[in-house]
């Protein structure tokens, strides 16, 4: 029994230091700013993040041959969210709601659109 009630302090000692020296390494990991939080924390909820449906917009490459007219359809249809140009001339991008399932055959009706695609595509020009 002696020997016994000689290692009790011995081991609760011990399970407070290491207790401490976890709590002292957690929060030095997950403090901001450290290299945990932002690498390995950051590329899972980047990762998760792309894995939901939760995205509310959809994004449309559009040829047109009027950007004028584009965005003057912008400015009426609630659905249509923002028209930005491209690097070329005749291509521009427009991010319109998701719930609107009409907004796409609309800028196909536009006389001054010649094609949409959802800009889901990747293109190779060679």
């Amino acid at each position: 029994m002696a020997q016994i009630l000689d290692r009790v302090p011995v081991q609760v000692t011990s399970l407070l230091v290491v207790i401490f020296v976890a709590g002292v390494f957690v929060g030095a990991i997950l403090r901001d700013g450290s290299s945990f939080r932002d690498v390995w924390i950051g590329s899972y909820l980047k990762m998760h993040s792309s894995l939901t449906r939760a995205v509310t917009d959809d994004r449309l490459l559009v040829m047109h041959t009027d950007l004028v007219a584009l965005q003057q359809l912008a400015d009426q249809e609630r659905a249509i969210l923002s028209v930005s140009e491209s690097g070329f001339s005749n291509v521009a991008y427009v991010v319109v709601e998701k719930a609107d399932v009409g907004v796409v055959s609309r800028l196909r009706g536009l006389p001054s659109v010649q094609f949409v695609l959802r800009n889901r595509a990747v293109l190779f020009c060679h």
